[in-house]
C-alpha cells in the first residue's frame, strides 16, 4: 500500500515538475525576441507617416501632442528651438 502510494505521488511529481519546465522555457524565448525587436527598432528611424498614422489623435497647442494607441508624441515647432 505504502509503495502504490509512492510511485503515484513520484508520478505527480514528474507531471508537474515537466509542466513548469516547459513554462520557464518558453518566458526565455519570449523575452530574447522582445529584447531583439526593441534594439532593432531603435536603430531604425520611421518616417512621419508611419509613425502618425490616421488613427493618431492630434491636439494643437503650443506643442502638438499625438497620442497613437498608449504612445505620446510631441512636435514641436522650429521657431521654438533656441528660446528660455
Amino acid at each position: 500500500m505504502k509503495r502504490k502510494l509512492l510511485l503515484k505521488l513520484l508520478l505527480l511529481l514528474c507531471i508537474f515538475g515537466y509542466q513548469n519546465a516547459e513554462a520557464q522555457i518558453f518566458k526565455k524565448k519570449k523575452k530574447d525576441t522582445e529584447k531583439e525587436a526593441s534594439t532593432a527598432s531603435k536603430d531604425k528611424i520611421l518616417s512621419y507617416d508611419k509613425v502618425i498614422t490616421k488613427e493618431a489623435i492630434s491636439d494643437e497647442g503650443l506643442f502638438t501632442t499625438h497620442v497613437v494607441e498608449e504612445n505620446y508624441f510631441f512636435e514641436i515647432p522650429d521657431s521654438l528651438f533656441n528660446k528660455e
